[in-house]
């Protein structure tokens, strides 16, 4: 019950085509309603929103907001490590 997808469906490829859990989903259906209502509201809105994001984020891993960043996906949340090594 925590995603949508049909039951008699079994998703191996889940990491191009995946599923979001229903509350991921929820609310990313109520920011694209608020964005409709008012787009310059809630793109002023953005900012604010990703730093108390990002603060809450810290504190759940024990960071400091600093240390956090959002990426696009996970290759790309992977690929700022990697390439950062010395080889």
């Amino acid at each position: 019950d925590f995603y949508n997808i049909d039951p008699t469906f079994t998703l191996f490829n889940n990491g191009s085509v995946g599923t979001v859990p229903r509350p991921v989903l929820e609310a990313l259906i109520g920011f694209e309603q608020e964005m409709e209502v008012h787009p310059g509201k809630f793109f002023g809105l953005i900012g604010p929103r990703m730093t108390e994001a990002r603060a809450q984020v810290a504190e759940y891993l024990g960071a400091t907001p600093s240390n956090v960043t959002f990426v696009t996906n996970a290759t790309t949340g992977l690929n700022f490590p990697i390439r950062s090594l010395q080889l």
